[in-house]
């Protein structure tokens, strides 16, 4: 019985759903003692030249990814395993309903929680796609709402793990109305496929409809794949953002998966901002009553014993898998002979009076007398699945079933060939139905039905050669009218752009253009028409307004210009200018008059006071002997255009008489303060300091004849002391000064530190040796320095006939190095220098050319400095011409050499 079987560990309690793929157990855990939901997948196999092993692998690792899904808005898998052929997976026991069954019943509580169901779904997905996982059959069936109106989503990665042996051929691989384009036309999916699904569901729960509906699924997948979604949301006109609306899910549903929404949070966001004003709305009195699926019965009305409610607890309440229950009511009796309807409960108990002979039965003889009843019922209705079960309870109770195994072989053996005749009928029938469909759809020029059912086609394994040339045409021909239809449309959607960039910018003329543009492209034009009649009449009326606020201002100019109101008259040429852009030209000039007469006429009456209080303060300045209040005075009468040749008589004459004053007195300050001074360097015995204060007070004053006289005797006495120490130690500073000539190997230094000796009778012999030797030393050296110049300069010269300039650079520091004259080296070398650089400056990069003019530069400055040091003038000249030419900052080098020339005329003068 169904309460005592297990899987692995887990107890089952009872059914909560049946599907085509699988069942959904409600299971306990006798480790954790907990409830939990176990759901089985039917007929799973390994796929082609998979073995076993390698599927159960396979299944493991697969269904460890999803495991490890753990979020509130995700049903969590607990275990995975295998039982036998039939794997299982341990999710957890949710007390709850499938979206769509529980928008029937509280369609009225939905707009409370619209948004709210939005933003939990999202979280989930997002969470999931974080992970790298995607769900690939995301409806309202595999969405559960729980006790608490919380959303849990079920079943992520089962269409993964059921590979397409599990379908029948011809059907579809998860649930059309809700599958992206991408999933139709390649099979090819990622996470914004799941995201596209979930917008079809937010839709159908905002709308009650589906975005794309037909009467077959060829149909319904054409549309998916090839046409835009019917999107309405008439219902909401007075309450929501139609527009806004509209925008949101054209993005969802875009058929380029690249400009859709990438994540599904997103999109939430972007919904609920659009539809929050949703919950002040009554859903139920919107959409109406939901109505009954087709198929079912009215309440209570339901075979006692069906699938999906045998088990079913008495609250009502839901788990994962439930949304399988419809399917399994679908295909109910797919193991029956006949393929009728599902098979009544089974009761093991007679519901009739016993007979006499049964009550004197035992409790066993009842159970196989009823079993076999059953087995009786069973085989006449030839239910192959019933009668299976009939012969199993035989079994179990002890009976010998040789007989009614016979015949349940016999009854399977017919069956199977009535099948098999039934199927080789169906699959001729199934052919002639989708050549007629492939027809019809090749006439309406619907590419993705006519390619879909060539692939029936090829799965029936049917000649498709006909088709497939058709097809190919097809193709080429819709392919061509949509390359023209694409070009006529980006044209339309051009020149509507524009005419709207046009209208914001009130340009008519562009206006008109692209509005007779789209008429010749037989667009519809009326709501361009309507805005471009409303411009005209918008910018004519406003043309007409400007006109009369010009005249009207103008007017007010003029009265205010009588009136000699300049501030008003200021405030209306701004508008005209500023506000109204109309030429101001004669008002400015009108406005200019009348300042320039205000300010004549406030002149003159300010000018005579102004002037006899400009004499007035003159007069008193006079008095006070304050020239500059004098001097202050008189410009102001200048500027005031008068005649002040007296105030500046009687200036002068104070400034002579001040000037006289201030002479005197300076004069006698200096002479006071000179002799004091003279005093001080007599009494030190500073004799030059002494004749420099003498000149001075020469020039001071005439009686100097004392302080001549004090001079004069301090300057015999310091020639005296002079002469004595000179003659001491004139000879000891002479050996001295020539031994350093010697070490500084200069000559004529030590020739004539040598007759300075000679001249004083000092024996001089070993200084005329050493003189010898130095002079023989010396010459050597300067052949053989010459030898060298010479060398150098012929390959300086070759360098420069070859244009190679790091070897004339290379001789050139040579040269120098040697102390030889490179004036015209150098010359030569900056001439070279410039000319490679006019050469490789179009080739050379800026930032080459700039090191290049770096290294010119230092070199000069480096020349500049030794030449300086060595008091060449023509050297600093020349190099200081080089770095002007390169147009750098030459201050230092300039102050350098006009130090060095009054340095050079200073010694010549000496």
């Amino acid at each position: 019985m169904t309460s005592e079987r297990r899987f692995s560990r887990y107890l089952i309690k009872g059914v909560l759903g049946e599907g085509a793929m699988g069942s959904v157990y409600r299971g306990f855990d006798p480790r954790l003692e907990r409830t939990v939901a176990i759901k089985t997948m039917k007929a799973v196999h390994a796929r082609d030249g998979e073995k076993h092993n390698d599927f159960k692998e396979r299944f493991f690792q697969e269904s460890k990814v999803y495991a490890r899904l753990s979020h509130p808005n995700i049903v969590s898998v607990f275990d995975v395993g295998i039982e036998g052929e039939e794997p299982f997976l341990v999710m957890e026991f949710i007390k709850g309903q499938p979206l769509d069954e529980w928008v029937r019943k509280h369609l009225g509580d939905l707009s409370k929680l619209l948004v709210k169901m939005c933003h939990q779904i999202a979280d989930g997905l997002d969470y999931a796609h974080e992970e790298g996982i995607i769900h690939r059959d995301i409806k309202p069936g595999n969405i559960l709402i729980t006790e608490k109106r919380r959303a849990k989503i079920v079943d992520f990665g089962l269409a993964k793990l059921q590979d397409s042996k599990l379908t029948q051929t011809g059907l579809f691989l998860g649930t059309p109305s809700y599958s992206s384009p991408e999933q139709i036309i390649s099979g090819r999916i990622d996470h914004r496929s799941d995201i596209y699904s979930f917008g079809t569901v937010m839709y159908e729960l905002i709308t009650g409809k589906l975005p794309f509906d037909a009467d077959s699924l060829h149909a319904i997948l054409y549309q998916i794949a090839n046409e835009p979604p019917k999107l309405d949301f008439a219902l909401y006109g007075d309450v929501l953002d139609v527009e806004a609306l509209k925008e949101v899910f054209s993005k969802v549903f875009h058929k380029d998966r690249e400009q859709r929404y990438q994540n599904a949070g997103d999109f939430a966001e972007d919904l609920g901002d659009v539809i929050t004003p949703i919950k002040k709305i009554n859903m139920l009195e919107l959409l109406g009553k939901p109505k009954a699926k087709k198929g079912k019965k009215a309440k209570g009305k339901k075979a006692a014993g069906s699938p999906a409610t045998a088990d079913k607890p008495a609250s009502g309440k839901s788990d994962p898998g439930k949304s399988d229950s419809d399917a399994a009511k679908r295909d109910s009796g797919s193991d029956s002979g006949s393929g009728g309807a599902a098979t009544p409960r089974r009761r093991l108990l007679s519901d009739s009076h016993p007979s006499p002979v049964q009550l004197n039965e035992t409790p066993q003889q009842r159970q196989i007398r009823q079993a076999r009843d059953q087995f009786l019922q069973a085989y006449k209705a030839r239910n192959l699945s019933s009668v299976r079960y009939c012969l199993k309870e035989l079994a179990n109770l002890g009976v010998d079933i040789t007989r009614e195994s016979q015949s349940f072989h016999e009854l399977r053996q017919q069956i199977e060939l009535q099948q098999h005749a039934a199927r080789a009928a169906n699959r001729e029938r199934h052919i002639a139905k989708i050549r007629e469909e492939f027809n019809i759809a090749y006439k309406a020029q619907n590419v993705a039905s006519s390619r879909f059912c060539l692939e029936q086609l090829h799965k029936l394994e049917a000649n498709i050669d006909k088709e497939q040339l058709m097809l190919q045409s097809l193709e080429a021909r819709l392919k061509e009218i949509e390359v023209q239809r694409n070009q006529r449309r980006q044209q339309i959607e051009d020149h509507k752009k524009s005419f709207k960039i046009a209208h914001k910018k009130s340009d008519v003329e562009a206006c008109r253009l692209h509005l007779e543009e789209l008429k010749k492209l037989q667009a519809d034009v009326a709501g361009e028409t309507t805005d471009f009649t409303e411009l005209e009449t918008k910018i004519r009326k406003e043309e007409e307004q400007r006109r009369a606020w010009i005249l009207k201002t103008r007017l007010q100019f003029v009265e205010s210009l009588k009136e000699r109101k300049v501030d008003r008259c200021r405030q209306l040429i701004f508008e005209l200018d500023n506000l109204l852009k109309v030429d101001i030209t004669k008002e400015v000039r009108d406005l200019e008059g009348l300042e320039e007469q205000l300010r004549q006429e406030k002149a003159r009456n300010l000018k005579g006071d102004r002037i006899q209080a400009v004499r007035d303060s003159f007069n008193q300045a006079l008095n006070e002997r304050n020239t500059k209040r004098c001097k202050q005075a008189i410009q102001e009468l200048r500027k005031l255009d008068v005649d002040h040749t007296k105030e500046t008589s009687s200036l002068a004459l104070l400034q002579q008489q001040i000037r006289t004053q201030e002479e005197a007195q300076i004069r006698q300050s200096m002479t006071h303060h000179v002799r004091e001074k003279l005093a001080a360097a007599l009494g030190e015995q500073d004799l030059k300091l002494a004749r420099q204060h003498l000149k001075e007070l020469k020039k001071l004053c005439k009686d100097t004849f004392s302080e001549e006289q004090a001079v004069n005797l301090l300057r015999q006495r310091f020639e005296e002391a002079e002469a004595i120490k000179l003659r001491r130690n004139m000879a000891a500073h002479l050996r001295e000064d020539f031994q350093k000539a010697l070490g500084a190997s200069n000559v004529e230094n030590a020739r004539y530190y040598l007759k300075e000796l000679m001249s004083l009778n000092v024996n001089a012999k070993s200084e005329k040796e050493a003189l010898q030797g130095l002079e023989k030393r010396l010459k050597a050296e300067a052949e053989l320095q010459e030898r060298m110049i010479q060398q150098s300069r012929d390959e300086f010269q070759k360098g420069i006939a070859k244009r190679d300039l790091n070897h004339c650079e290379h001789y050139f520091r040579v040269l120098k190095e040697l102390g030889a004259e490179v004036r015209d080296e150098a010359k030569a070398l900056g001439r070279l220098r410039t000319e490679v650089r006019r050469k490789a400056g179009p080739n050379m990069s800026r930032e080459e050319q700039e090191k290049l003019k770096q290294k010119m530069i230092e070199q000069f400055r480096f020349e500049f400095i030794r030449a300086f040091q060595d008091e060449k003038l023509e050297g600093c000249r020349y190099y200081l011409g080089e770095l002007q030419q390169l147009k750098v900052d030459t201050t230092s080098e300039e102050e350098a050499l006009t130090l060095l020339e009054s340095k050079l005329s200073t010694r010549k003068v000496g």
